[in-house]
């Protein structure tokens, strides 16, 4: 997140003429993508306008045995801080109240339960309740499991949110 946010935009700015701003600047991901394109826009709120996470795991603390994690965090007993707060998703959705977000996932995923979303989304509409002013999309694809036939389902309806949400 810290070379996306510190260094791929820029170098995307200067190069490339994207991401001029962050009405124009979005991030997707699918799978640990997903937490990543999340836990990014949730870090450099101001330059991140929407994002997408799909099949993402974002509350790391119901899944503390799960290997992937262990490889990237550490062991949750040496690593309580990042794992509760430092890239903790779930814990950072009051920073979502600037960006919008899509989320989506496979109502059959076996490898990241799509409770990790709906969990999420529970929080955003409790912030949304308490304070207003957030903007979320939930697609849930009840059938289908942690593969490329969800991702492909949700192509359209989320390219339809990031056109909605940057401004041209």
């Amino acid at each position: 997140g810290e070379f996306i946010g510190k260094v791929l935009l820029k170098f995307l700015q200067k190069n490339f003429n994207l991401a001029k701003g962050k009405n124009r600047t979005g991030i997707l991901g699918v799978a640990t993508g997903g937490r990543g394109a999340l836990l990014t826009s949730a870090h450099f709120a101001g330059k991140f306008k929407a994002a997408a996470g799909l099949s993402g795991d974002y509350d790391p603390l119901s899944m503390t045995n799960d290997r992937l994690l262990s490889s990237v965090y550490g062991e949750y007993k040496n690593f309580k801080e990042r794992w509760e707060k430092e890239d903790n998703v779930l814990k950072m959705a009051a920073k979502f109240k600037s960006v919008a977000l899509f989320i989506g996932h496979g109502g059959k995923d076996h490898k990241v339960p799509s409770g990790q979303s709906f969990v999420l989304i529970l929080k955003l509409k409790q912030l949304k309740s308490k304070y207003g002013g957030y903007n979320f999309v939930y697609h849930i694809q009840k059938k289908y499991r942690h593969d490329w036939k969800v991702w492909r389902l949700m192509l359209e309806p989320m390219m339809v949110f990031f056109d909605t949400n940057l401004k041209k």
